[in-house]
């Protein structure tokens, strides 16, 4: 621990020393997966979702940042086939969906590959909310008769890594993309975004 503290501030010392410093906001769109979830013969999962985050940075230098964000992972869907589990059964099926969001806070290190390409990494550490909502079919004597419903909502922290290229488009404006992931409890779930940078 002691060891990583020092390593931080000596590159924060270090960022210092080179006059590239500022803040700057930025948003990105995307694809999660949750890979945990897999169809199956009593069922099918809905992995893929649409995903976005937003975040404010402090550059220290041209290198090296430190960055605040948030970022909504979107929601996967496993739908029960009650079909395959009761003969004979002709009701509706019922799902369980699972949706992720967490804030952020990150360590930027980047290398530059020419004058506007970058090759930049994010290690950093999350404070992550996991939503399971449960909606089944209410059954007597092998008949519909309602839905059920049941919520839970699971809170924890982790840590989690990135890797990306960014493209500067000129001196304030860069393009960015990137793959993340994450780790809600027991679920991984991964990233890929394409964002915009705006230096000020």
């Amino acid at each position: 621990m002691h060891y990583a503290v020092a390593v931080i501030g000596t590159l924060l010392s270090l960022g210092t020393e080179v006059e590239d410093k500022g803040f700057s906001v930025e948003a990105s769109l995307g694809q999660s997966t949750f890979p945990n979830i897999n169809s199956s013969a009593l069922g099918n999962g809905k992995i893929k979702d649409t995903a976005y985050s937003i975040a404010l940075s402090y550059h220290f230098s041209s290198w090296f940042a430190l960055k605040a964000g948030y970022v909504d992972l979107g929601k996967a869907r496993y739908e029960s086939r009650l079909d395959s589990a009761l003969p004979g059964y002709e009701g509706p099926n019922g799902h369980l969906d699972w949706s992720a969001e967490a804030y952020t806070l990150a360590v930027v290190p980047s290398i530059p590959l020419n004058d506007q390409i970058k090759v930049f990494a994010e290690l950093g550490w999350q404070s992550d909310e996991l939503r399971l909502t449960s909606v089944f079919p209410e059954l007597e004597e092998g008949e519909f008769v309602s839905f059920g419903r049941e919520s839970t909502k699971r809170s924890g922290d982790d840590t989690y890594f990135g890797l990306g290229l960014s493209y500067a488009i000129n001196d304030k404006l860069s393009t960015k993309l990137a793959y993340k992931e994450f780790k809600f409890q027991e679920e991984d779930i991964r990233f890929v975004d394409l964002g915009l940078q705006w230096r000020f």
